[in-house]
């Protein structure tokens, strides 16, 4: 059984075996997936990147969160990504909490930039006005409808 099966009490986030989390990691991707057309992902893929190590992760008995790194195609500067972060109990900023503790991680794994992306304005203000992160970029996406 899975440490949030068994209950397990833990203060910071654990790194976890996707495997052995799957059943419950896999139905808040579905949610959040439910919530989010333009991530085209789907559950499978975020399995086969923490799988294969391209992706991490982190869980709490809050939630869970997945890290993977990208490199600027420009510059050349690693960046850690905060690429999907899930909730049981939504609204209280659970991911946010671990923000020091994320940032550490990505300091000793030689990560230069960290950064979350949102459709949440709120989470967004959040990160600029309480945790210094500065908006780099925004997206805006439409789909393109066929003619009649």
């Amino acid at each position: 059984p899975s440490a949030t099966e068994r209950g397990k009490s833990f203060g910071e986030p654990q790194l976890a075996d996707i495997r052995a989390e799957w059943g419950w990691v896999r139905k808040g991707i579905e949610e959040m997936l439910g919530d989010n057309e333009y991530l085209g992902i789907i559950p499978e893929d975020v399995f086969v990147a923490c799988k294969t190590g391209a992706a991490h992760l982190w869980i709490t008995e809050e939630g869970f969160v997945v890290t993977t790194g990208e490199t600027d195609m420009v510059n050349g500067e690693r960046i850690f990504l905060v690429w999907l972060a899930w909730a049981h109990k939504k609204g209280g900023n659970e991911a946010v909490r671990w923000f020091e503790f994320f940032e550490d991680q990505a300091r000793e794994a030689g990560f230069t930039k960290f950064e979350v992306r949102t459709k949440y304005p709120k989470l967004g203000d959040y990160l600029q006005q309480e945790l210094g992160f500065e908006l780099v970029t925004a997206n805006f996406g439409r789909r393109i409808s066929g003619r009649t």
